[in-house]
């Protein structure tokens, strides 16, 4: 990865329109005041809940989607969205749309011709290649739309929850050519729910919910915030504070609630040696830590704030605050 910027966006945000009568609409705005950078040769990674808008921040990389406000600038001339349907037209062939799909990406058709046979291969739909579109299962479409990007070699690929395509052996084939590409110089974007895969293939996470960036960075941190603000969001509790300068790995195992109070079992990757709390009502106290674990009783009225200690480090590891 290097420090040159390949897109770049600044409060870029998207709203659809639906019409529900003759002069009215609903409005809904799937991303709001999105700010980042994609640099040369990384692979970024997103996350985030069904509905968070990154299927729409993946098009909006593409140029599929202009925004209503904010700015985007693309420093490159070549990108490929690999969704199960992104740009095919469902009456033509699947050598038809190969041959399109190369041409939108800049490719000459005489160089097109030269790959469509390896790609019919790749793509394994045999005479199905040869037929439209329409007729395809949504697998058929990823694995012709995984099977397109890995031969026309974009400077930037976007890859919208496609890493398992088709039965198991074509999936770990899929897997490997990621992989491969990642190793290039090829510029990476992937959104996915598979936590194992983006741990190990992205530089660095971005996190969307509701339409905003929640927080961006190396993935076991985002993921180790991510996790708890969807456990604790589950039982009607809130993250207000994250602090974790040192990356300690720990997970919220479950919570038991109750009309006053919640009672929150954490569950530590490391050893910790001291835990205690204080919460905005001035009451303060140690926590029992027992084989990586702890129990805290969190009641509704109130908000805490947990600072946990790493063994052997001088300097406070994390400080999280939860409140109802």
């Amino acid at each position: 990865m290097s420090n040159e910027k390949i897109i770049e966006l600044k409060n870029v945000e998207v709203t659809y329109r639906e019409k529900k009568t003759l002069f009215t609409y609903d409005e809904y705005t799937a991303l709001k005041n999105i700010s980042f950078d994609l640099y040369k040769g990384e692979t970024l990674g997103i996350i985030g809940r069904n509905g968070a808008g990154k299927s729409t921040l993946l098009r909006v990389l593409a140029g599929i989607i202009k925004p209503d406000s904010g700015d985007i600038k693309i420093h490159s001339n070549s990108i490929s969205l690999m969704a199960l349907q992104a740009g095919f037209d469902p009456n033509l062939s699947g050598r038809q749309n190969t041959i399109f799909s190369g041409m939108v990406l800049g490719h000459r058709l005489s160089y097109i011709k030269t790959i469509i046979e390896s790609i019919k291969k790749y793509s394994e739909l045999n005479d199905f290649f040869e037929k439209p579109i329409k007729n395809y299962s949504s697998g058929m479409l990823a694995r012709l739309g995984f099977s397109i990007a890995m031969y026309t070699t974009p400077e930037v690929l976007l890859i919208d929850e496609v890493l398992g395509v088709g039965d198991v052996t074509f999936a770990e084939k899929a897997k490997k050519s990621i992989r491969e590409k990642i190793k290039s110089d090829t510029t990476v974007v992937i959104v996915s729910h598979d936590e194992a895969q983006l741990k190990q293939l992205s530089d660095r996470l971005v996190c969307i919910e509701n339409g905003v960036v929640l927080f961006e960075g190396p993935s076991e941190s985002v993921y180790n915030k991510y996790n708890l603000i969807m456990k604790l969001t589950s039982y009607g509790l809130h993250l207000h504070e994250y602090v974790n300068n040192n990356v300690v790995a720990f997970k919220v195992d479950s919570v038991n609630p109750s009309p006053n109070y919640s009672d929150l079992n954490f569950i530590m990757e490391e050893d910790i040696s001291d835990v205690y709390f204080e919460t905005k009502s001035g009451h303060s106290d140690k926590v029992i830590v027992k084989d990586n674990g702890f129990w805290i009783r969190m009641f509704h009225d109130d908000s805490y704030h947990i600072f946990l200690q790493r063994k052997n480090d001088n300097k406070e590891s994390i400080k999280i605050t939860i409140g109802y």
